[in-house]
């Protein structure tokens, strides 16, 4: 999904899908994954086209979060094929948050100071991809007795933790915005005087 390979669910989701309930063949996991990978980036060009100017960059990167909680939430609740397939439609705009924080990111820092920025996430994604790649399957594996789909509801847990990171960014965001209006309405009032 859009932050498969951060948490390294690309490793567990085969093996989730082989067993029961949904018992699934190889060449429907890989037609599956290749038709999610290409709608979902079309659909993230898309939104992104379709919104430029309209709506703000962590705006969108909170669309991405919200899509992938809700897409993993529904693929570690599910029993039957039809909710596998109502995650991966719900997450089909989960690729939306990583690019979205680095245009962020980028904007925050000088230009001189963006390879070290982008080195610094470039590491941080790699350990993250290292450490859940190789923890995931074992989680699966201990969960199988339990809740079949837990390591998707963890995924989902870490998606709200970042949506709820971007709200505060948002807020953040607001609130300069409304002390430059205020204080751009102050100015202007004095001048007019």
């Amino acid at each position: 999904m859009g932050i498969l390979n951060l948490f390294g669910s690309n490793s567990i989701i085969v093996l989730y899908l082989l067993h029961y309930p949904f018992c699934w063949t190889e060449t429907h996991i890989s037609v599956y994954t290749g038709v999610f990978i290409v709608s979902s980036w079309l659909m993230v060009l898309l939104t992104t086209h379709a919104t430029s100017g309209r709506l703000a960059d962590d705006s969108l990167a909170l669309i991405g979060a919200l899509s992938g909680l809700v897409g993993f939430l529904l693929q570690g609740l599910a029993n039957k094929d039809l909710f596998i397939y109502l995650g991966a439609g719900a997450a089909l705009l989960s690729n939306m948050m990583w690019p979205m924080l680095r245009v962020i990111m980028s904007k925050a820092v000088d230009i001189h100071e963006q390879a070290c920025l982008f080195a610094g996430i470039g590491v941080t994604e790699m350990l993250s991809t290292l450490v859940t790649g190789v923890l995931s399957p074992y989680v699966y594996k201990i969960s199988l007795g339990r809740i079949h789909g837990l390591p998707f509801l963890g995924f989902s847990a870490i998606s709200f933790l970042g949506a709820c990171c971007i709200v505060s960014l948002i807020a953040r965001r607001k609130t300069r915005e409304g002390k430059a209006q205020s204080v751009n309405g102050t100015s202007q009032s004095s001048v007019t005087h």
